[in-house]
């Protein structure tokens, strides 16, 4: 059994070397004279030729096309405002009434946040049933502690009014500064829109809009229903027209065909 080991193994050594030295007598192949023509930054596949090489044992590098997600393609929706308004009780001087009811709008919600998680934990199997006097305890004890919070918050908000009220005569100075400033602002901005609404539109290119007629029916041809009624106009000037008043589109005129000036006669004729 060694005997025939060791004759397969000097078998392989003779081929291997043999193929070497094929391989140095005839240079290097096909494959790897082509290997540097391949761009990978080409815009188009270069070097990656169509016809198969017997030598070659690579296959030819493609780019691979990328997917696009199918969530690209989908529109935002509009029924949901890009920022969302908070309440009138989270402002920064609220009035007593939108705190309060801010407060006990999360107060309710964390009280169905800790009634969820104790149904939640009665239906899970436990190793040590609880009594009823500890659960009872527990939620006894959540109830303090958002009394507890509520009444600080309270206390918090009475003691701001307090102080605010110490220095009324300050806010209002304050309020009636920032109202005369807006209503300048408003004022500026009213005065801005009259202007640009009296100055005339910036004209695009060297013809000027042309003035539609306007659309009126003569007396005779007044009908008394909808279904009579003789249309007057053209909608598609109309539009065109609009869109040339508002500096949408250049204004154009039709081109006429240039008449060739004719050769007069001559004596030499």
């Amino acid at each position: 059994m060694g005997r025939l080991t060791e004759k397969i193994n000097l078998n392989k050594l003779v081929k291997r070397r043999y193929h070497t030295r094929e391989t140095l007598d005839h240079g290097p192949s096909e494959a790897v004279k082509k290997a540097g023509e391949y761009d990978i930054w080409a815009p188009s596949e270069v070097g990656s030729s169509e016809e198969d090489d017997g030598d070659s044992f690579l296959r030819p590098i493609k780019k691979r096309k990328i997917k696009e997600p199918p969530t690209l393609k989908l529109k935002p929706s509009t029924s949901v405002p890009a920022v969302a308004e908070p309440p009138p009780g989270a402002s920064y001087n609220p009035t007593f009434t939108d705190h309060q009811s801010l407060l006990r709008e999360a107060h309710e919600e964390e009280y169905r946040r800790v009634e969820a998680i104790e149904n939640l934990n009665s239906k899970l199997p436990t190793f040590t049933e609880v009594s009823s006097s500890e659960t009872t305890a527990m939620r006894n004890r959540i109830k303090r502690r958002v009394e507890r919070e509520r009444l600080e918050a309270e206390k918090k908000f009475q003691k701001k009014i307090n102080n605010d009220l110490a220095r009324i005569t300050d806010i209002a100075k304050q309020v009636k500064t920032e109202v005369a400033k807006r209503e300048k602002k408003l004022q500026e901005k009213a005065k801005l829109i009259e202007e640009s609404t009296k100055r005339p539109p910036k004209k695009i290119g060297k013809y000027r809009v042309p003035k539609l007629p306007i659309d009126v029916q003569l007396s005779e041809d007044l009908s008394e229903s909808l279904r009579t009624l003789k249309p007057e106009g053209n909608l598609f000037a109309d539009r065109m027209t609009s869109l040339q008043q508002r500096s949408i589109i250049e204004p154009r005129v039709p081109i006429k065909a240039r008449r060739k000036r004719r050769r007069k006669p001559t004596q030499d004729d």
